[in-house]
């Protein structure tokens, strides 16, 4: 019977197999629609690696690639392609270079890291994805030693994080700086911090549930940081900052004032105290502060400048060159690493009421006589000239009191450049005996050589004013470098009162003498390696004081180190130094009692015998060291208070030291030494002096 039927048996198995494989492939049909629906398939490849493109975004070079595609079309020139392929295999080796380098930093010795930063600063041909991730890749000390180095891109260094939900403004940032100075008066109690509060405290109680205007907010947050800079100077205080926070506040506080000069000096300075603490600097990197103390350590104002140049020099262990500078000492040359190799040091020393950032800029007073005005087209020369210095056939001049320094200084630079651009013929018509009287000049000089107090001819008049640039903040800082190269420049930065009724500090203490201050200065600077070099000082008014005892505190020193730094002192200049004191400071005693001076203006007192001692024993010195001397007396006097009351500060008989070159300037006790430019006698002088000592070692 199955054989009859087994034709039939196979035909329905096969029909059943058939249906039962068509049946299964719409089932997976229908499975595949319903995932392609719910899931893309190509999720799938993601493990596959595929080619990323990095687009380049390098203007000048897609410039250039955009110019040989241009010249190919037109040309039909088909060498494109091969100089494109050239171009984007230097692209990738400069990118395996970068690698490469960064390795080096990582496993090589002191020597090759820093050569390999050096060289990792100078790619300047990076994507903005190649600088971020290896600035991902780089540790604490490599971001460290990037941006201490010259030329050095800012997009090696990651952006801060976010510390909080929405950026700070006025309020809320002045609530956070008084909770930091709390939470320091909770941990370590100080007169300063305790002031400050009391006051705050006693503003609030005096307007309740009234806000302060935005500037007075401002006003408010700028005391707050100057009373926490002040005690971040204190003992351990700086650590204690640190482990409250402070770092994430203060980078909000840069942010928001971005434009206030005056903000950002108090908040770099706390900055730089920071970076004394031990370990600090794992705690600047991952805040994002390394990137920005590179940034602000390249601006032009000195007083944001210098402290993060400083700061940066603290945290960097692994530098040839690596110093630790305490509180009162500043690298102002070179701002980057260096090999170490200087052939001399400069130190700066302000003043009384002074500071780094005041006492050495250029003077303030550099104007033209009158403005520089437009002229007609195509004058002749002499009447150009005329009419560019203000003279136009009548009596009338602008007045220019209004003037900033920067904008009087670019006005001097627009006369300066129409001269640099005579013509033939307009020189012809100068005249070969043509001289440049240089500015600053003295009205009296003794034990001096000939002088040149004019540069002759075209050609020293072309050199000079090819030297005019913006105006400096700090000409020891800008300018001095330059003409005397290879020094290192340091400069003291100290504080001082003039009466005792209003301290810096409640806690300061009444016993700093300038011998005392001097020991400890010479101290810091024995620190950073002054005595191993060739030293030349300039000082200003009691800064010449601080130098003469520190001189013979170092000669009188069993320390051969200290020792040195009298032994190798080769130079010295003095701006109006009270050698024999101030007639200013000479009160009647009731006078005293009412001004109640502080011990720094009690020890200027005219011919004290503290000060006719010391110059006697400066003078021994000299007979066994040979130092040179220069000079320079003010002659005209200071206009002090409101009431613009003349004053003169130090005569001439007492800023004269008896030895060495001795110069009277017609400059007031401030202006003194400050240079009206690089073509200033003042400048010229100094400059002259420390090349000497240069070229005699």
């Amino acid at each position: 019977m199955l054989r009859r039927h087994a034709r039939a048996i196979k035909a329905t198995g096969a029909f059943l197999l058939s249906s039962g494989g068509v049946w299964v492939c719409y089932q997976v049909h229908t499975t595949m629609s319903i995932i392609n629906d719910i899931l893309h398939t190509n999720i799938l490849d993601y493990g596959q690696k595929k080619v990323e493109y990095i687009y380049w975004k390098d203007l000048l070079h897609q410039s250039y690639l955009s110019s040989l595609r241009d010249d190919r079309d037109v040309t039909g020139n088909e060498t494109m392609l091969e100089t494109n392929v050239l171009l984007r295999w230097w692209i990738a080796a400069q990118k395996a270079l970068a690698w490469r380098l960064l390795h080096v930093v990582t496993a090589g010795n002191k020597y090759e890291k820093q050569r390999a930063i050096t060289s990792l600063a100078n790619l300047k041909n990076l994507s903005d994805w190649d600088y971020q991730m290896l600035a991902q890749a780089c540790d604490a000390q490599t971001a460290v030693g990037l941006a201490r180095s010259e030329g050095s891109d800012m997009s090696f260094f990651l952006k801060p994080p976010k510390f909080f939900k929405k950026a700070l403004q006025g309020k809320e940032l002045k609530e956070k700086v008084v909770d930091m100075l709390q939470a320091m008066e909770n941990i370590h109690h100080h007169s300063c911090l305790e002031n400050f509060l009391s006051t705050y405290e006693h503003s609030h109680e005096d307007s309740p549930g009234m806000s302060l205007s935005p500037l007075l907010e401002d006003e408010l947050v700028g005391k707050a940081l100057e009373t926490l800079a002040h005690h971040c100077l204190l003992d351990n205080n700086a650590a204690d900052l640190l482990n409250v926070g402070a770092l994430p506040v203060l980078m909000e506080l840069v942010h928001y004032f971005e434009g206030n000069s005056k903000v950002l000096s108090e908040i770099f300075s706390i900055m730089s105290c920071l970076s004394a603490v031990p370990g600090a600097l794992k705690a600047f990197h991952t805040s994002g502060w390394i990137g920005a103390l590179a940034k602000w350590s390249r601006h032009s104002d000195a007083s944001i400048a210098l402290p993060c140049v400083k700061a940066l020099a603290n945290l960097d262990e692994d530098s040839l060159d690596s110093t630790f500078y305490p509180h009162r000492v500043f690298p102002l040359h070179p701002p980057f690493r260096s090999n170490g190799d200087h052939k001399a040091d400069v130190i700066f020393v302000h003043g009384l009421l002074g500071t780094i950032y005041v006492t050495w800029r250029q003077r303030d007073s550099f104007k033209l006589d009158s403005p520089i005005v437009d002229t007609p087209p195509a004058p002749s020369f002499w009447s150009s000239l005329f009419m560019n210095m203000g003279w136009n056939g009548s009596s009338k001049v602008e007045d220019t009191k209004s003037e900033t320094p920067e904008t009087s200084h670019l006005k001097a630079q627009q006369y300066s450049n129409q001269l640099l651009n005579l013509t033939k013929e307009d020189y012809e018509l100068l005249g070969s005996d043509f001289e440049y009287v240089l500015a600053d000049l003295p009205t009296s000089a003794l034990r001096s050589k000939q002088e040149p107090y004019s540069l002759f001819g075209v050609k020293g008049l072309t050199e000079e004013l090819s030297k005019v640039g913006p105006y400096s903040r700090c000409w020891a800082r800008d300018w001095l470098p330059n003409d005397c190269p290879n020094v290192r420049v340091l400069g003291i930065n100290y504080t001082t009162t003039l009466s005792q009724w209003f301290p810096k500090c409640p806690n300061q203490n009444m016993k700093a003498k300038m011998a005392d201050r001097s020991i400890e200065y010479m101290q810091m600077l024995h620190k950073v390696g002054v005595g191993t070099r060739p030293i030349i000082w300039v000082t200003h008014s009691m800064g010449g004081l601080l130098v003469k005892h520190m001189l013979i505190s170092a000669y009188e020193s069993e320390n051969k180190d200290l020792h040195n730094i009298f032994r190798n002192t080769k130079a010295i200049v003095f701006f109006s130094c009270p050698h024999l004191g101030s007639e200013v400071a000479d009160l009647k005693m009731t006078t005293e009692k009412l001004f109640w001076p502080s011990l720094e203006v009690q020890e200027l007192r005219y011919r004290s015998a503290a000060l006719v001692d010391l110059h006697l024993r400066f003078l021994q010195l000299l007979e066994v060291s040979r130092m040179s001397i220069l000079s320079f007396a003010e002659t005209k006097a200071t206009s002090v208070t409101a009431m613009r009351l003349p004053v003169n500060f130090v005569q001439p008989h007492s800023a004269d030291p008896g030895v060495g070159e001795f110069f009277e300037i017609p400059l007031d006790h401030i202006d003194i030494c400050k240079p009206v430019g690089r073509h200033s006698f003042l400048y010229r002088k100094v400059i002259e002096l420390i090349n000497q000592v240069l070229i005699g070692q």
